[in-house]
């Protein structure tokens, strides 16, 4: 992410004709006093000054306030333009129903700063029975966006019982905006538009997660909480 810098210079006072060495010269120096300050403005940018976000994809406490360093910095390492599918180990959800057994998600489980980072980010689809778990480093209101991410989206907020306390449907994609529900949550499913409200869960239903290890112990999971 860029912003492109407009330097002008002023005349007050007539300038006295200058020979080709000291033209070339005064080029020089102004071509790199232009140039030094391009990578401080692209540092402020990815230090937060756009506010506190991930992509269904990056996250950010909620009450992280613009221009302050923290989770945004991650930012700057998710513009290298490639998904993470494939990469990432896998888990299962379920959602719990009384008497019978629920739909269940095959999730990729991010639970790095650089995977929840990545997030969803470049994806062209994702299926129904599909999914990604967010395991975040604790409680707080997380906020996602939309940056990089190219599909609609249903966050499902879920608190450490992993119940849901909130839910943000039908996200459009490739927005800035940060999206929060005002409630303390340690995990964020993500589903694709819609699939969230077909599959029963709403506020206060209660999902079961199956983490890699119990369900392939070459996948490992060493960070899983």
């Amino acid at each position: 992410m860029t912003r492109a810098n407009a330097l002008s210079l002023s005349v007050r006072a007539p300038v006295p004709k200058l020979g080709t060495g000291c033209k070339q010269l005064f080029i020089l120096v102004f071509f790199a006093m232009a140039c030094s300050r391009g990578p401080q403005v692209s540092q402020r940018l990815t230090a937060g000054e756009l506010g506190p976000t991930v992509s269904g994809a990056q996250a950010m406490q909620g009450d992280q306030a613009p221009g302050k360093t923290g989770a945004g910095a991650a930012m700057a390492g998710a513009d290298a333009g490639a998904s993470q599918e494939g990469t990432l180990v896998q888990g299962e959800i379920r959602v719990e129903r009384q008497g019978d057994t629920g739909p269940q998600f095959r999730v990729e489980v991010a639970q790095t700063d650089a995977e929840r980072s990545r997030g969803l980010m470049f994806r062209k689809s994702l299926a129904d029975d599909r999914g990604m778990i967010f395991l975040m480093p604790g409680d707080d209101d997380w906020s996602f966006w939309m940056k990089n991410t190219y599909i609609h989206l249903d966050m499902v907020f879920i608190d450490q019982q992993w119940r849901v306390v909130g839910m943000l449907e039908d996200v459009p994609p490739l927005t800035l905006d940060a999206r929060s529900v005002g409630a303390q949550s340690r995990y964020v499913l993500e589903l694709a538009a819609h699939v969230a409200r077909h599959s029963g869960i709403k506020t206060g239903t209660v999902l079961r997660f199956t983490p890699p290890q119990a369900l392939d112990p070459k996948q490992g999971g060493g960070g899983l909480r």
